[in-house]
């Protein structure tokens, strides 16, 4: 287990977080998650990508965001391939049954940095940062995940 991955583990277990998805919290954000999607897939830069997406939960935790977009998208008749990054592995076992309980298949599981995404995973449609990532990055990490990222979209990808 890396540094990260240990500081973070730490971190979560001090701080109560509702990513489990399985607890009526992390419930309630699934749920919001969804409906949130829903709407967002009228959106150009979405409505016009292929029919076949190729979808990231970059810093997934749980992927209670990565599994609503998959969820909202096939409802939508897409075929989606889902893919979940984070550093901790718990975290990605427990993304690995959630998506399957949801959407009736398991995503593809990435135990790893987020700012090697570029060495990590293949070309992506979409990459989405969900929930409360972003505050465990100063404005230059930010920088350098995004630049990793910017490698990995294919041309009319978005970043959500």
């Amino acid at each position: 287990m890396s540094d990260r991955a240990r500081m973070l583990d730490k971190y979560y277990s001090l701080h109560a977080w509702p990513g489990n998805p399985y607890t009526p919290e992390g419930r309630r954000r699934y749920e919001a998650a969804l409906r949130a999607f829903s709407e967002l897939l009228d959106h150009p830069f979405i409505k016009d990508l292929p029919g076949h997406v190729r979808l990231l939960d970059l810093l997934s935790g749980e992927g209670i965001g990565g599994v609503a977009l998959a969820k909202a998208l096939g409802e939508k008749g897409r075929d989606v391939e889902l893919m979940v990054l984070d550093v901790r592995g718990d975290a990605l076992r427990a993304a690995r049954e959630f998506s399957s309980s949801v959407l009736g298949k398991e995503a593809s599981i990435v135990e790893g940095d987020a700012f090697r995404v570029h060495e990590l995973v293949g070309e992506m449609d979409i990459v989405l940062i969900y929930g409360f990532t972003m505050p465990h990055f100063d404005p230059w990490m930010v920088s350098r995940l995004l630049c990793s990222v910017s490698w990995i979209l294919q041309r009319e990808g978005v970043l959500l």
